[in-house]
């Protein structure tokens, strides 16, 4: 049988523990901090969810849906881009409630007609979320701006 003397299980414990250690912060770091990704439809769609004009309509019992439009794009457009229509108007009204625009590399959302960035607090949370998954920070908003600007 082996024996150790007190410094070397001392040793022991604080290298297994050293590597443990190193290799969780390894992982939290690779969680934290990932290559930036590109946001995926159906994350777009949770944002769209939450759009200020969605959840009001949704808090009035209304049946809020989307539509990812397919059109073709030019290639230097990094965006989804959906209609946003309410299925529970009558046959006489418009389901139109908007067309927008999601980033799919900043999160950023844009209303159509005219062309404005969408800024609202739970809206921002969630968008704070996504781009912290996707390691989305100062320079992929360099380098891909966004939708539509001003």
């Amino acid at each position: 049988m082996a024996r150790f003397g007190t410094s070397s299980l001392l040793v022991i414990m604080c290298t297994v523990g050293a590597v443990s250690v190193g290799a969780a912060a390894a992982v939290l770091k690779a969680q934290v901090h990932p290559q930036p990704t590109p946001l995926a439809p159906h994350e777009a769609e949770l944002l769209l969810y939450l759009l200020p004009d969605v959840r009001e309509l949704r808090s009035r019992g209304q049946e809020i849906g989307w539509h990812l439009d397919a059109s073709p794009r030019p290639p230097a457009d990094e965006c989804y881009h959906y209609w946003v229509l309410n299925s529970s108007v009558g046959e006489w009204a418009s389901p139109n409630v908007g067309y927008y625009a999601v980033h799919r590399w900043t999160a950023e959302i844009w209303r159509a007609v005219p062309w404005d960035k969408v800024v609202d607090t739970e809206l921002q949370g969630a968008q704070e979320i996504l781009r912290k998954g996707h390691g989305i920070g100062g320079s992929v908003f360099k380098k891909y701006g966004s939708c539509h600007e001003k």
